[in-house]
């Protein structure tokens, strides 16, 4: 049944015998009810069994135009999905720094990157709030830090979940580019500290795609000081605010979503220190 007002309904067509679906969709004036089937692995996306999760091998689908006299050369199928492809079982994560054109890139592949000006790094595996990253080490001048303009996450990057990413980029002054930041999934990040500290080139920072449920930020944009707004909708929550903004010396405007978590054990200690704008 359809209704304008909530109080009055037209039928619009009615099943004849019992029955009931477990997922309905309208669509280009159609509708589709998804029988559903019994091969489903909900705990495993990259199962076999999903890979045709929205199409007709996953279970019967019954479809019934909204008007039923649409001639059906007027309506548009939906297309079925491509299966899910799961990553290689041997691909590993890895930053590789290239010193000819002063960009450090994020893979998650099976390959090995080598050759002139390329290095190598492996990411860290532990989740301790002193973990520093094999191209980032405490007290380091050498390496990528002192000359990275470029930053890029390859799209294969997109399987993996940092459980790290302390002082990533911490110190790089010279960082003035970041790419493919959507690849850069933060659901299972635990220590965050200084990511972004000190990187006092970088105008603008698209962190649409982080999810903070389990980050712990101290630090996280201190010393950005020419980034004058940032868009933190994306972020649900925050754990230690301890210096995060510390030294934006820029910064104007701050977007947040509208509910914010913000522990009550958090440190809010230098929060906004020199934020002068």
């Amino acid at each position: 049944s359809e209704s304008s007002d909530g109080l009055a309904f037209t039928e619009i067509f009615r099943f004849t015998a019992d029955s009931f679906a477990r997922s309905f969709e309208y669509l280009n004036r159609r509708f589709y009810f998804g029988l559903g089937a019994e091969n489903v692995d909900i705990f495993n996306p990259y199962s076999a069994a999903n890979n045709s999760l929205l199409s007709a091998a996953s279970g019967t689908i019954l479809s019934c135009p909204y008007d039923l006299n649409l001639p059906e050369d007027d309506i548009e199928y939906p297309q079925e999905d491509e299966p899910v492809t799961p990553p290689d079982p041997n691909a590993t994560a890895k930053a590789v720094w290239d010193a000819n054109t002063k960009t450090f890139t994020f893979y998650y592949d099976t390959n090995t990157y080598e050759g002139d000006g390329i290095t190598q790094y492996a990411l860290p595996t532990a989740n301790n709030w002193d973990t520093y990253p094999d191209w980032n080490l405490k007290d380091a001048t050498d390496g990528p830090k002192t000359s990275m303009t470029k930053v890029v996450f390859d799209a294969s990057f997109a399987d993996y979940r940092p459980i790290n990413m302390n002082y990533w980029f911490s110190g790089f002054s010279s960082l003035t580019t970041m790419e493919g930041m959507e690849y850069l999934k933060t659901s299972s990040a635990g220590y965050c500290t200084s990511m972004f500290g000190g990187c006092s080139s970088l105008t603008s920072l698209d962190l649409s795609h982080f999810d903070t449920t389990t980050m712990k930020f101290r630090n996280f944009f201190n010393g950005c000081s020419n980034i004058e707004v940032l868009d933190l909708t994306s972020f649900t929550k925050f754990s230690d605010l301890r210096s995060t903004f510390s030294g934006m010396s820029k910064l104007k405007t701050i977007y947040v979503a509208d509910v914010l978590d913000c522990d009550a054990n958090s440190t809010t200690e230098d929060t906004f220190k020199n934020c002068s704008a």
